[in-house]
């Protein structure tokens, strides 16, 4: 179980640092959103590949591999890219209304609310199926 747990925080730094910097995706929460994506793929790689047993037991390893690249590319895909011309701790600069910026408060604190209800969902989910996967192999 340690095995596995210290495979799947590898292959989460390595995903999570990949979608940052490399591919610039956006992602809200702290540490630019490195913490979220650490977790989701972490828990994600954890929780799947306790569930996959590939026929040749020095291969425990691929299983973990394979859902973190799936969970990798399907974050890669989803995730917006930010836009040019800006760095991942600048923003770009314009002209702004207060109408505007009442509106854009409104739709931030709708989409906080609404991702961090997600996020704690699935994490106690993948947390769940993780140990289950772990203690009942099957």
């Amino acid at each position: 179980m340690i095995t596995a747990i210290v495979i799947s925080v590898a292959l989460a730094l390595i995903g999570s640092s990949l979608l940052l910097f490399v591919f610039n995706r956006r992602v809200p929460g702290p540490g630019r959103g490195m913490l979220y994506l650490f977790l989701i793929i972490l828990l994600f790689s954890w929780a799947g590949g306790a569930w996959i047993h590939p026929a040749d037991s020095s291969l425990t390893w691929a299983g973990y591999a394979v859902v973190a690249f799936l969970v990798i590319l399907l974050l890669g895909a989803l995730l917006p890219r930010l836009p040019k011309g800006t760095s991942p701790r600048g923003s770009i600069t314009t002209r702004v209304t207060s109408q505007d910026l009442e509106q854009r408060e409104e739709e931030a604190e709708a989409l906080d609310v609404t991702f961090g209800l997600f996020f704690w969902l699935l994490l106690l989910a993948l947390l769940a199926t993780g140990i289950a996967g772990s203690y009942y192999n099957i």
